[in-house]
């Protein structure tokens, strides 16, 4: 149902890029950071959770009268 926003890692805060496989979304899934990856693992393991995106829609805000 959702596709990640994928970017360049070197852009990221963090370290150790992940790439792993979820079983529950049936793909590749990304990560920045062992924070990411360690979050993961606790939504992949947990069966209340059906369906998840790794990297979350882009979304822009004002602040301060800027984008």
């Amino acid at each position: 149902m959702y596709k990640p926003l994928i970017t360049d890692g070197s852009k990221k805060f963090g370290n150790n890029r992940w790439l792993s496989y979820s079983s529950k979304l049936k793909r590749d899934v990304y990560f920045f950071s062992d924070l990411e990856y360690e979050h993961w693992l606790l939504v992949e393991s947990n069966p209340k959770v059906v369906e998840f995106c790794e990297q979350a829609l882009l979304m822009n805000s004002f602040i301060n009268g800027k984008l």
